[in-house]
């Protein structure tokens, strides 16, 4: 019996990279509503400015011990920080699935 389609479902955006998103989001707008620059909580967690944008835009991911050293920077806890994260999660819509046929001739 031949094949005649092949089924692929391909995910427009990985579960990661949405938890990367929303987690860069919660940084930025914590740090802004603390009004420190990104120079100012770069050299209070004796990182890079570009570490720090790098993890604003989504392309690090933040590290357990950086949350950690973060977070009271920011005039919150770990868990409050964690917990907005969560929040933004149950807003965001689950990842959109592309379905393509692909057709054996």
């Amino acid at each position: 019996m031949l094949l005649r389609s092949i089924h692929l479902t391909l995910f427009i955006m990985h579960s990661d990279d949405i938890l990367k998103q929303i987690a860069a989001k919660v940084l930025r707008r914590s740090r802004i509503s603390a009004k420190l620059k990104r120079e100012a909580l770069a050299a209070s967690l004796n990182i890079s400015k570009s570490a720090i944008d790098k993890m604003e835009q989504g392309v690090y991911h933040i590290k357990l011990t950086d949350l950690i050293r973060l977070a009271p920077i920011l005039n919150m806890s770990a868990a409050e920080f964690v917990a907005q994260i969560e929040a933004e999660l149950k807003q965001t819509p689950p990842p959109r699935i592309i379905r393509l046929k692909f057709f054996k001739s």
